[in-house]
């Protein structure tokens, strides 16, 4: 798995990641300009983030009937997922959530938890791979002394929250991310509906 997640981040900072002056739709002006669109549609990249999702998910135990989310960005992952999932003999159907309601079809009613679910597997993956380089000693390790005390041992196995600086900061970026990017596609939904 750490292979294909250093594959992964290749590809990300190949197709998706764009250094420059780029404005952004809020006119503020930005370094660089993240469209993980661009991964998520690419043949290898798509088949890396549907191994480690899956893999991830079976590590941590994790049940579903079916994966998907609010259509467009979520889309090919979950279609990426599904494929995968049948190929490796444990079939996950995947859905699609429409941004307005139809008023015909079947009408099923679907708990949307993937956003949730896949921001939780990224934290987590973060942690695990910020550990792995501090342990390669490719990352400083600057302990936590009081977290060390009250964290209990399972919260590195179970949920990778370590008591360094290093994988903490590491993981609350990855929380602004994914909390940012909901925060962004609702501001920019709400802009649309005007």
């Amino acid at each position: 798995m750490p292979n294909e997640l250093q594959e992964l981040a290749e590809i990300v900072k190949k197709r998706s990641l764009r250094i420059g002056e780029f404005t952004l739709s809020s006119g503020k002006k930005a370094p660089y300009y993240l469209d993980c669109r661009m991964t998520t549609l690419d043949p290898r990249g798509a088949y890396l983030i549907a191994r480690l999702v899956l893999s991830k998910m079976r590590e941590l135990n994790i049940q579903a009937d079916a994966i998907g989310g609010l259509t467009l960005g979520a889309d090919p992952m979950a279609a990426a997922i599904a494929v995968v999932s049948g190929i490796e003999g444990v079939p996950l159907p995947g859905f699609i959530v429409r941004k307005e309601t139809k008023d015909h079809g079947m009408g099923d009613r679907m708990l949307v938890v993937t956003g949730f679910m896949l921001g939780f597997v990224l934290v987590v993956m973060v942690g695990e791979e910020a550990q792995e380089m501090q342990l390669a000693h490719w990352l400083s390790t600057t302990r936590i002394e009081w977290l060390d005390a009250i964290l209990p041992s399972w919260a590195g196995l179970w949920f990778a929250v370590f008591p360094t600086v290093e994988t903490l900061v590491a993981q609350a970026l990855a929380i602004l991310l994914v909390l940012g990017s909901y925060i962004l596609a609702g501001m920019r939904s709400m802009r649309r509906a005007r």
